[in-house]
């Protein structure tokens, strides 16, 4: 089952988002080796050439990819996009490319920044 979350982000910002990947009866899947595309389009039939925020993240050889977590960090190159509302999701692909599942779907909002000065 894909979940649906209201995400969101300050223009520039750095942001980091945490994840979990279960399986049906709530246990973590190893998620060691895969794939993490988190993507975000002003339209959802918006070409992935398109995409406003566009990361792929392999998951490294550690506790918290065994226990099924998983990290999008965010630059602030990646955030520095016009405020608004926008659509996103995010994707699993394991090692051998035989699973591919839209884990997490939404509304994506980019807050204005404030402060804008760097010193």
């Amino acid at each position: 089952m894909t979940a649906i979350k209201q995400l969101e982000s300050v223009q520039s910002d750095t942001k980091n988002y945490k994840i979990s990947v279960i399986d049906g009866d709530g246990a973590a899947i190893d998620i060691t080796g895969y794939k993490l595309f988190f993507t975000v389009k002003t339209k959802s039939t918006d070409s992935d050439a398109e995409a406003l925020i566009s990361k792929t993240v392999i998951c490294p050889a550690n506790s918290d990819s065994v226990g099924g977590i998983g990290f999008i960090p965010l630059t602030t190159s990646d955030t520095n996009v016009a405020n608004g509302n926008y659509v996103y999701d995010l994707k699993i692909q394991n090692t051998t490319s035989t699973l591919r599942k839209t884990v997490i779907t939404g509304k994506y909002q980019i807050n204005k920044t404030v402060t804008q000065r760097l010193t």
